[in-house]
């Protein structure tokens, strides 16, 4: 007895060689030594120690309680040991314990770490009883298995029975709604929150800020957020996350500042947060002082800082700091490298995003789909056919083939390039096919000069998609944009319009006014938006406005703030426009 008594106390304290030297030299070992030793090396982490002795534990005949199991138990939750897991369900199912609520509950988790989530609910629906654990475990693993319309099911089925849920329940609920954007069940949940006081947990309180922020509702969100008696540095990360996903940019930097002021030390997730939004809204002297800062405070870059870094620098047009931000990263991943080939592309500057391409290949990195996509449109714009045929071989061997993203993005760049053989192989080849598919092929013959295909493959886009001609013509419009074809859009929107396909659509006018301004034929794209049969409203004007902006036309730009000014006195956004229009002209 005093020997057992001693091996726990050793086994609790951490101190597992002394607590194995006194178990080995005991004379005679009972079922509770045995349980003693195996739960200290659970508690300490030590599950293959656990497992190991378990089974020279039962080698020697000696019976395992209800104690010893749930030991084992966690000790395979622990390491995801599913096969001994199976074998001591089997132990328990033997010796008639699966009734019992905690070894029940116990194996509801173990299988749920070991992701066989249908036994996990098996086993639920076999006990005779359940309690707050039980529905906990089980919503948790729904949660983590991306099954939230089943959790929030559950919770409901839980609520029937009235067993009153417990902080590990609101979290797991919570979550789910986050999930799938579930505005109704989280608001009835935080109501049912804030009745049992469970508010005053942060965790459960960020988790509030964060559900309110997914479904969009930034105001409830930021109403939580101000309420909070301390708000830890996650309370300031979601809170930021929710305006920059919701494109409230100047909301997130406010909300910096206000965290300066209050010295609060931001973490790496507010610090990206507020990176993407210096460079949604092109912010550039604000995203270097926050850079500034990062460095003065000593933060490691890490991959997803320095890939937002760059991200940001690329926004605003500063190339030269996102390559020197690129080269300061000791360990690159393909975030990072993607960061700056995409950086290159959305700057033209295709060459170079190629050759960085290259160079990621040499260092042993394997591209995901965004850097296939972002070579691909490299070589579509540079007309790079050989260089677009080489990295269609590397994407078959990546398996990205079957890809019909990167699949439609190739016969876009076939079709861009010339070579119709290709695109019209690899469409064939598609099991399924979408409007970008289908757009991607018309577009290349659009921008060949094939009218006759670009009718044929419009009517069978029109039977085979089994969508209105208006919608396919917008489909095929957009591809068109996106290739630079201006003239095959313009000559499809009138085509479409004249053979009696499709009635006059404001999206397919706007889809080449903005081709055009995109292009610089800035004088068409305001005789177009002008003689639309449509009037030209205050987005028409600012897209014109924001493209005089791009390309340098202080005139036109002057007449597109005259008509925004007519439309609308109180909008400062054309002000804006014109004064950066000004500004860049000197």
């Amino acid at each position: 007895m005093i020997g057992c008594a001693l091996l726990d106390m050793y086994a609790r304290c951490g101190s597992l060689d002394e607590a194995r030297n006194l178990f080995d030299n005991l004379s005679s070992k009972d079922v509770v030594s045995w349980g003693a030793m195996i739960a200290g090396y659970v508690q300490h982490k030590s599950g293959l120690s656990a497992l190991k002795l378990f089974k020279e534990m039962q080698e020697k005949g000696i019976e395992p309680t209800n104690i010893t199991f749930l030991s084992v138990i966690k000790a395979c939750s622990t390491i995801g040991a599913i096969i001994e897991g199976n074998l001591i369900h089997d132990s328990i199912l033997r010796l008639q314990y699966e009734s019992d609520l905690a070894i029940g509950n116990a194996l509801i988790d173990m299988y749920a770490k070991c992701g066989v989530l249908d036994s996990a609910q098996n086993i639920f629906l076999r006990l005779p009883t359940h309690n707050i654990v039980s529905y906990s475990t089980l919503l948790d693993a729904f949660v983590q298995h991306g099954r939230s319309f089943a959790a929030l099911c559950l919770f409901g089925k839980m609520q029937l029975k009235n067993i009153t849920s417990c902080t590990v329940t609101y979290l797991g609920v919570l979550k789910a709604c986050c999930n799938i954007a579930a505005l109704e069940p989280g608001m009835i949940l935080h109501h049912d929150i804030v009745v049992n006081n469970a508010e005053v947990d942060i965790t459960v309180a960020n988790t509030v800020i964060d559900m309110y922020a997914k479904c969009g509702l930034l105001d409830e969100a930021r109403r939580v957020f101000d309420m909070l008696p301390m708000r830890s540095t996650v309370s300031w990360s979601i809170m930021s996350n929710g305006y920059v996903q919701t494109g409230e940019n100047h909301m997130t930097l406010e909300l910096y500042d206000e965290m300066q002021n209050e010295q609060v030390t931001p973490d790496n997730v507010t610090y990206v947060a507020v990176l993407k939004a210096c460079g949604n809204a092109n912010l550039i002297a604000k995203g270097k002082a926050v850079h500034k800062q990062m460095v003065d405070s000593g933060i490691t870059l890490d991959t997803m800082l320095g890939s937002t870094l760059i991200d940001m620098y690329t926004k605003c047009g500063d190339l030269n700091e996102a390559e020197q931000v690129f080269d300061c990263v000791p360990n690159k991943d393909v975030v990072l490298w993607s960061a700056l080939i995409c950086g290159y592309v959305h700057d033209g500057k295709y060459a170079q995003a190629l050759g960085l391409f290259k160079k990621m290949q040499q260092s042993s990195v394997n591209p995901d789909r965004v850097v296939f996509l972002c070579a691909i449109r490299a070589c579509r714009c540079l007309g790079a056919l050989s260089e677009g045929e080489r990295i269609h071989c590397l994407a078959r061997t990546h398996g990205f083939e079957s890809d019909l993203i990167v699949v439609s993005a190739l016969i876009d760049m076939y079709g861009k390039c010339g070579s119709m053989k290709s695109a019209c192989e690899l469409f064939a080849r598609l099991s399924h096919r979408d409007a970008v598919a289908w757009g991607a092929i018309i577009a290349g013959y659009a921008h060949n000069g094939d009218y006759d295909m670009v009718k044929k493959y419009t009517e069978e886009m029109k039977s085979q998609c089994q969508m209105p001609i208006g919608h396919a013509l917008s489909h095929v419009l957009s591809a068109v944009t996106l290739s630079g074809s201006i003239d095959e859009g313009h000559n499809l929107l009138k085509a479409g319009i004249m053979d009696g396909m499709v009635g006059p659509n404001i999206d397919h006018y706007n889809c080449v006014i903005d081709m055009l301004g995109r292009a610089g034929n800035l004088r068409d794209a305001e005789h177009m938006l002008q003689s639309k049969p449509f009037p030209a409203n205050l987005v028409d004007w600012t897209a014109l406005l924001t493209a005089c902006s791009s390309h340098g036309n202080s005139m036109l730009g002057r007449e597109c703030y005259q008509q925004i000014s007519y439309l609308d006195p109180s909008a400062s956004f054309g002000h804006s426009l014109l004064c950066k229009l000004y500004v860049e002209m000197g």
